[in-house]
């Protein structure tokens, strides 16, 4: 179990100053900090925890090495959890998804639960919710160390939430706490009653590579009537033209040399609460 927030101090939530890192508790390896000041400070809290999490680790150690044969179960342990870690980060929409939910129901104290077939980005994961009333009495909180993480005085429902990503066939998983982004404070009260999680991970990947970009919707194609309906930016001209044929970028990345005519603007969903009275 990784009970800290990815790259950041478990106890003050800052990262790593410029050329330092981390370090991990040198019991159970499952917690960093950015001083010895914050591991000290922590360690009242952090001692509920401490040894289930390093039995927890050696458990896994162990199956690794039932795989890679011995002596090789921590090198690959590490590895396939930074390799979770960079996975869960790039897949297109994913964690969105995953703050959406956790936001909409963080007073329920919520699991979120991750599970995919493989780390491929062409994989499907799925992505459920388990309130704390499910997953307290389950094999979720074994020895009661989830309930330890919610139950920490430091613990703020609207800083972090609690992610737990598996791989199929893996013999570990991923278990950590993880901080919300700022913009989660800003949402309008009205999307949480209106849009899904899949609908809004799709709206934040469009703001994160197309902030200034208008999103177009094509039709009336005839040469390429198959693409009619896709969605993709508007770019502006294409080098060289001088007639009024637009590129549109499609989100597979084709580009296409359109007219005015074949393209119709989509209305972007609105989220921050700024927004609505603009």
């Amino acid at each position: 179990m990784s009970q800290a927030p990815v790259n950041r101090c478990y106890k003050c939530r800052g990262a790593p100053s410029q050329g330092e890192k981390l370090r991990a508790c040198g019991k159970c390896l499952t917690v960093k900090y950015c001083s010895s000041a914050c591991q000290v400070a922590d360690w009242a809290e952090h001692k509920r925890t401490c040894a289930s999490s390093a039995d927890e680790r050696k458990r896994a150690i162990a199956s690794m090495e039932g795989l890679t044969g011995p002596g090789g179960g921590k090198k690959s342990l590490d590895a396939l959890n930074k390799a979770v870690n960079e996975w869960y980060f790039s897949y297109r929409g994913l964690h969105q998804r995953v703050h959406l939910l956790a936001w909409r129901h963080r007073v329920e104290s919520p699991l979120i639960i991750v599970t995919t077939p493989s780390l491929s980005h062409s994989s499907n994961p799925k992505v459920e919710m388990v309130p704390r009333r499910e997953w307290e009495k389950s094999s979720l909180n074994r020895a009661g160390s989830l309930s330890m993480c919610f139950g920490r005085s430091d613990f703020d429902a609207d800083q972090l939430y609690a992610l737990k990503v598996a791989v199929d066939g893996a013999p570990c998983e991923s278990l950590s706490l993880r901080p919300f982004p700022p913009t989660m404070r800003g949402l309008h009260s009205s999307v949480m009653d209106t849009v899904s999680a899949e609908d809004y991970a799709t709206e934040m990947v469009l703001r994160s590579d197309t902030s200034n970009s208008v999103h177009v919707r094509l039709t009336g194609l005839r040469g390429d009537a198959r693409l009619n309906g896709r969605e993709g930016t508007l770019r502006g001209q294409e080098p060289g033209d001088c007639g009024e044929r637009r590129t549109v970028v499609l989100e597979d990345g084709t580009s296409l040399n359109v007219l005015p005519r074949n393209f119709i603007p989509v209305p972007r969903l609105k989220l921050q609460f700024h927004e609505f009275y603009l």
